[in-house]
């Protein structure tokens, strides 16, 4: 009869149960249900009548194994729970098998809805299957209960965030790139070093928005287990992330723009600079040169000049005095253009002249 025997008209003798199921205790060896192996957080193998049948707890979704945080903490918890041999109850809903056929069941053990007990550890956020929404309500009212004193999942950090530990290394790459861009200290345009580290963290900051791009479309893709656990935690720390980057990439390329324009206006103001005092100092050495050209051609022409010029008068050497002292009586020039050529009784140098054409005599 499957793993339970359900009892028509159970209502009718007095029986409670869930709408129309009720699970009654077994009558025979063979409906006792017992734990064979936890599978992971919402996932049991159990033994009814040496028949093995996979359960798929209800209204809870946990961490899926290898990829999410906390599923191996979730998995033992559930073992804890339920070791093996562990003898439970099952209830169902409307729909009794998913799509990958497992049943849906609601997990009982000592009375106490174990489906209730994982949610409560902050292990399994609420869910609804389709119709089944039996159980609903009891684990959402125990996933409060964890919320509120911040167990598991809502005591846990980005790094269960994103989902799992690539993506997260992802976004601690990216958010680490954009702090020391943060921290880069560029307020010297004339450090080459400034210069050139601002370069560097601007194509990190702009590597580190293409992470971000990319992490906001992987979590577009996250498990509904995620969505439902962390909300807008993920698409709040890459909105954060995205806005700091994008206002340290727009600030540090300003800086650059700023440096490398006003650095290439002092490179050409030197430049023209150079320019002017190589075409100053070629003028001069060309001014220079021409000078001593109308030097050289000045003294040639002089030299020209003197050699075909009539020679200036230089008057007659005065012959030595033959007779140093005479008794002449005529005129006398002691001056002018004359040769002395006699010597007075005082000693005096004259010439002797005519006296009426002043030209000298002798």
């Amino acid at each position: 009869m499957g793993f339970f025997k359900v009892v028509a008209g159970l209502l009718a003798a007095g029986g409670v149960g869930y709408g129309a199921y009720a699970v009654l205790g077994p009558d025979s060896s063979d409906d006792v249900i017992t734990v064979h192996n936890v599978i992971d957080g919402d996932t049991i193998d159990v033994v009814q009548g040496g028949e093995t049948t996979r359960i798929r707890l209800l209204n809870i979704d946990t961490p899926e194994m290898g990829k999410e945080c906390l599923a191996e903490e979730s998995k033992q918890y559930l073992s804890g729970l339920l070791p093996v041999g562990t003898v439970v109850t099952l209830e169902y809903d409307a729909e009794r098998e998913d799509k990958y056929g497992r049943t849906l069941a609601g997990v009982f053990k000592e009375g106490s809805l174990v489906n209730a007990s994982v949610a409560e550890e902050g292990f399994a956020v609420p869910i609804k299957v389709g119709g089944n929404t039996r159980f609903f309500s009891e684990v959402s009212a125990a996933a409060d209960r964890a919320r509120a004193a911040g167990k598991g999942i809502n005591s846990a950090g980005p790094e269960c965030v994103f989902g799992d530990d690539s993506a997260y290394q992802s976004y601690q790459d990216a958010r680490s790139a954009v702090d020391e861009a943060q921290q880069f200290r560029f307020d010297d345009m004339w450090d080459d070093k400034q210069l050139n580290g601002a370069h560097v963290h601007v194509s990190r900051v702009a590597d580190a928005r293409k992470s971000i791009s990319a992490l906001e479309k992987a979590a577009a893709e996250q498990s509904e287990f995620q969505k439902e656990a962390f909300g807008n935690k993920n698409a709040e720390l890459l909105e954060e992330l995205d806005s700091d980057a994008t206002e340290i990439e727009t600030l540090l390329n300003r800086k650059i723009t700023y440096a490398s324009d006003t650095r290439e206006k002092k490179r050409a103001e030197e430049e023209a600079a150079r320019e002017a005092a190589e075409a100053a100092q070629r003028e001069a050495e060309e001014a220079a040169r021409r000078a001593e050209q109308e030097a050289a051609e000045a003294a040639r022409r002089a030299e020209q000049e003197a050699q075909h010029a009539t020679p200036a008068y230089q008057a007659p050497a005065a012959p030595a005095l033959s007779n140093p002292v005479d008794n002449y009586t005529g005129c006398r020039a002691y001056g002018g253009n004359y040769a002395m050529t006699s010597v007075d009784k005082k000693g005096r140098p004259y010439a002797k002249i005519d006296c009426t054409t002043r030209v000298q005599i002798g």
